[in-house]
């Protein structure tokens, strides 16, 4: 009896591994594979508190003009001004997809705007008013699944100049 009970635990706790195994592996799979589709989209334009951490999948910093662009990713979400699950891929289930710019502003009263595009269509845009210093620009798009494919971010200034370009794809 006590040599049956045993291995009926054994037996379950292996069950349990690998149902976790699989959980692990099921989720490190869905966060390979991703495309952006469009929706909604909600902006926000915050002052970060602290600089921001390299993330995975980073923009190199460029300088262009009276602005310098220190971190451009697309990311899965944003958690105290930093973006979180920041890749080039992303799974066509996502809702909601957010473009995360941390830059420099040489000079008070600048635009830049955020363009997402769908393949060379054009989905949304944002201008965001900028001030001199340090600023961190977020924009979202509410994504739909039947939008898999190829998507990029373009940032431009008001004069249409580009600032950076984040391509990623929705799987």
């Amino acid at each position: 009896m006590i040599k049956s009970a045993f291995e009926f635990k054994i037996k379950y706790l292996l069950e349990f591994i690998f149902v976790v195994f699989g959980f692990i592996l099921a989720l490190s799979v869905a966060d390979n594979s991703s495309q952006p589709t469009h929706n909604r989209s909600t902006v926000q334009q915050m002052q970060p508190q602290s600089p921001s951490a390299a993330s995975a999948v980073q923009a190199k910093p460029r300088q262009n003009f009276s602005l310098q662009i220190e971190e451009a990713v697309v990311c899965l979400d944003i958690d105290n001004q930093e973006p979180l699950m920041a890749k080039s891929r992303f799974s066509r289930l996502v809702d909601r997809l957010y473009c995360f710019v941390a830059l420099n502003a040489q000079v008070d009263r600048e635009v830049v705007v955020h363009r997402w595009y769908y393949g060379e269509q054009l989905m949304h845009h944002h201008d965001f008013s900028l001030q001199f210093g340090r600023q961190v620009l977020i924009s979202s798009l509410e994504m739909k699944p039947e939008w898999g494919g190829t998507w990029q971010v373009v940032i431009v200034d008001a004069r249409g100049r580009e600032l950076d370009r984040i391509p990623f794809v929705l799987q």
